[in-house]
């Protein structure tokens, strides 16, 4: 996507933390943020901003945004959305809440907007918000915002209806678009915006509602899943199934108490990743095994897990396998900081890939079921396009 000059920014996640129970999530979000942006360098593109889009929720509203804009720079967001549904029919700036929300961000460090807004409750929708959101008051701290949503679904949020190839403006577009051609947003154009904010303090572990750690999972090492599995004398079957791959992880790490520490993943503060829990769970399955296996001594049957693990002949690592191995160490528990680079000496690899992520969310609780949600998932690093031909106003928008 980066060709297309239309393409404003990327999307790590939306709403994947929802609530105070899952704020250990972010750290996972925070990482694809950190990963994006290296890769994007990396590949000398464009320098294409990547941000989130948090829900509205009143515990996690602060110090999330904390979360998402505090140091390192390497990983914190380029830009930060609010869904926002607090202005419902009628309202006013003051009554809706936007004059609250505006305070509470009135010195956040990087741009912010409505990455989703427009409560349809009553319908037809009137979209008086638009004049408050692009007007003098709210333009110092927001830039804008993003209608929910264009194409009409069972929710009721569109602006046009279609059927077939038949485009059809519906009452809200209408209504939209009468509101918008009222407004005159200020604009700052990109070669004379310079932030005056600075980053914020990551949000006190000792936050009852923000529990996500600072320490953020280590970056995915394709070297290391790719050549440590040939190394092993054990291995899992690649054509198991996902169910049976979640039971032989909680029959291996339960029943069997094998120590699984090198496969987990925790982002509750302080944050504890194990050197395989980027890995794919066919690797991190295969890893788990062979550590059984060597427990055992290699007897004939602790490599069978009901005909699901089979053993193969161990090669030897050498080269920068051999380093990527013993920096992992024998529990996976080590520090993995050898480059991928050029892996020699360890034959073909295992199927490498994405571990289990934490990317599922919901809704705010003023929209309708139906709302589509795309978490950020770690190790897939799954980047959603979402801002792309957006219209964009207001004091703090760059105008690329």
């Amino acid at each position: 996507m980066a060709q297309y000059d239309n393409v404003l920014g990327f999307f790590a996640g939306n709403e994947v933390t929802s609530n105070s129970s899952n704020t250990y999530a972010s750290a996972f979000v925070k990482a694809a943020i950190r990963d994006t942006k290296a890769y994007i360098q990396q590949q000398g593109y464009r320098n294409i901003p990547v941000g989130y889009s948090a829900n509205d929720d009143s515990t996690t509203r602060e110090p999330e945004a904390e979360y998402f804009a505090c140091a390192p720079a390497a990983a914190s967001a380029d830009f930060y959305g609010i869904n926002m549904y607090e202005w419902c029919g009628d309202a006013t700036y003051e009554s809706s809440g936007y004059e609250a929300r505006t305070a509470e961000f009135s010195n956040y460090s990087i741009p912010i907007f409505f990455s989703e807004y427009g409560c349809n409750v009553p319908e037809p929708r009137l979209f008086n918000e638009v004049q408050a959101l692009y007007g003098s008051e709210m333009t110092p701290v927001w830039s804008g915002g993003i209608v929910y949503e264009y194409f009409q679904e069972v929710n009721d949020y569109g602006l046009v209806s279609q059927i077939g190839s038949s485009v059809s403006p519906l009452p809200d577009y209408t209504a939209l678009s009468s509101q918008l051609n009222n407004i005159k947003p200020s604009r700052t154009m990109n070669s004379t915006y310079t932030p005056s904010n600075t980053p914020p303090p990551c949000p006190s572990p000792e936050n009852a509602y923000w529990v996500a750690a600072t320490a953020l999972p280590p970056t995915p090492n394709q070297g290391l899943c790719s050549c440590a599995p040939p190394t092993w004398g054990c291995a899992a079957r690649s054509t198991l199934p996902a169910e049976n791959i979640t039971e032989l992880f909680g029959y291996i790490c339960g029943s069997l108490g094998v120590n699984c520490a090198g496969i987990n993943a925790n982002g509750t503060f302080p944050g504890e990743y194990g050197a395989y829990s980027p890995c794919s769970d066919i690797v991190k399955l295969s890893f788990l095994m062979n550590m059984y296996y060597d427990s055992q001594k290699q007897v004939a049957g602790a490599c069978d897990f009901g005909g699901q693990a089979t053993t193969q002949k161990a090669q030897s690592a050498t080269g920068t396998c051999s380093v990527l191995i013993a920096e992992a160490g024998s529990s996976g528990t080590g520090s993995v900081t050898a480059t991928a680079g050029l892996v020699t000496g360890t034959g073909s690899s295992s199927p490498t890939g994405s571990g289990s992520g934490s990317g599922s969310s919901s809704s705010s609780t003023s929209k309708s079921a139906g709302h589509s949600v795309v978490g950020g998932l770690y190790g897939e690093m799954r980047v959603v396009v979402a801002i792309a031909c957006a219209f964009f106003g207001g004091a703090a928008i760059v105008l690329l």
